[in-house]
């Protein structure tokens, strides 16, 4: 009788639908054996690269692809955020901590050039976890510009959903009335 080579099955990573998400699949999975349908509860991880150390760095595995996702863009952050002090030769900034202990309030007309110049700089990011495009950071600062003056000029925690109800309001009365795409990027500018 011929010996039977034992043959070890490793564990199987596919990509998902979120860039640099992987789910891994256990070795009793169907995906191990060669059929295409999944038969586990496979975990979840996120990678980046990382050019300080030149390889990817992973997220730990979780049972949610959400969470993954989430921790990956934490990930990406923090490496992005890493490289750019190193590049610039800067230090990264510290949170500034005021003397009287309560944070300093900013109005929504001293923060609007501070957020476009974070999103000019590639610190601020987009819902993705990316950074804005040209086309897109030059939309966000019209939107902001077109925001009312009245608005402008509160203080960023005193700005509630009925502020926003009022500038939509607004908006919609002004002749020639503007569009529906419009108003929500003037509204999700803010």
């Amino acid at each position: 009788m011929p010996v039977e080579e034992k043959t070890r099955r490793r564990y199987v990573d596919t990509k998902t639908r979120y860039e640099g998400v992987f789910a891994r699949h256990s070795l009793n999975c169907n995906l191990a054996t060669g059929l295409k349908r999944c038969n586990c509860q496979p975990s979840y991880y996120g990678t980046v690269w990382d050019d300080e150390v030149g390889k990817n760095r992973r997220t730990p595995r979780v049972d949610d692809i959400g969470q993954a996702r989430n921790e990956r863009a934490d990930l990406y952050a923090e490496v992005k955020q890493r490289g750019r002090g190193r590049q610039s030769g800067e230090p990264t900034a510290e949170p500034s901590i005021p003397l009287n202990g309560r944070s300093p309030r900013t109005r929504l007309r001293d923060a609007h050039p501070e957020f476009i110049t974070a999103c000019t700089r590639g610190i601020a990011l987009n819902k993705f976890g990316r950074q804005y495009t040209k086309k897109a950071i030059v939309d966000l600062d019209s939107s902001l510009n077109r925001l009312p003056s009245w608005l402008r000029d509160k203080y960023l925690d005193e700005i509630g959903d009925h502020d926003f109800q009022r500038v939509v309001d607004d908006l919609r009365a002004e002749e020639p009335p503007l569009s529906s795409s419009r108003i929500n990027s003037i509204i999700n500018s803010a």
